[in-house]
């Protein structure tokens, strides 16, 4: 497999983010007298972005909320996300190795429906900011994931910054994508890439059911899969 770019997901696959976006977003409803399961969480609403999220939730359980306290909502989750985050490293164990690795033979980027600050957070606190050449967040794209525009306005920064180094522009079919999410992985083959997913959060039936190229265990799976060994 010859690779010209990798583009990465953030939460759940780059971050074990996801127990605690779940554990913020309760914080947030249970003020309100709600809950959502971990169970429900995953199933539903995990590729969303904060205020697709709530968005969602709101249609599914009528509770009539106004966009402005969906937006009110979305800013406390985020606010609560970077307070319980602080400085901590919060990669997943053998990830930062991966992208050093990977970083010193193709470009890389993040296609992410979450926020920006708690993405560039994590990569500061991980010390990994100057190895991303592109960063694509929700607020970046007019369609979210399952849409094909993520990974594709991904690919497109990512080839901007190469041509300013003389890099041959990369071809969606030489690009790889990390996903841990069913909308994740649609959103990565509809822009015509290699998508790899690791069962962090869904099982590996719904990933391949999706058409996920590879659906790997572990993160050390991938690693040898890419030829990255030691």
């Amino acid at each position: 497999m010859k690779l010209q770019a990798f583009l990465f997901d953030f939460d759940g696959v780059l971050g074990r983010s996801e127990d605690l976006h779940h554990k913020v977003y309760n914080r947030v409803l249970k003020t309100m007298g709600y809950t959502l399961s971990i169970e429900d969480y995953q199933a539903r609403y995990i590729h969303h972005d904060d205020p697709g999220l709530f968005r969602t939730l709101n249609r599914d359980r009528q509770f009539g909320w106004s966009e402005a306290k969906v937006l009110e909502l979305s800013e406390q989750a985020r606010k609560w996300f970077l307070d319980e985050m602080g400085n901590k490293d919060i990669l997943y164990p053998g990830m930062r190795e991966l992208v050093i690795k990977l970083s010193a033979r193709m470009p890389l980027g993040i296609v992410s429906m979450g926020d920006r600050r708690m993405i560039e957070k994590a990569l500061q606190n991980a010390n990994l900011t100057v190895l991303f050449q592109a960063i694509v967040c929700a607020d970046d794209v007019k369609f979210p994931k399952p849409h094909p525009e993520p990974y594709r306005r991904g690919l497109e920064i990512l080839n901007e910054a190469g041509a300013k180094i003389g890099l041959e522009p990369a071809r969606p079919e030489n690009c790889a994508v990390l996903e841990d999410s069913v909308g994740g992985v649609l959103s990565g083959k509809a822009a015509g890439m290699t998508v790899f997913a690791l069962k962090h959060n869904q099982s590996a039936k719904l990933l391949m059911e999706a058409r996920a190229d590879h659906v790997l265990d572990s993160i050390a799976a991938l690693t040898s899969f890419l030829g990255l060994d030691d």
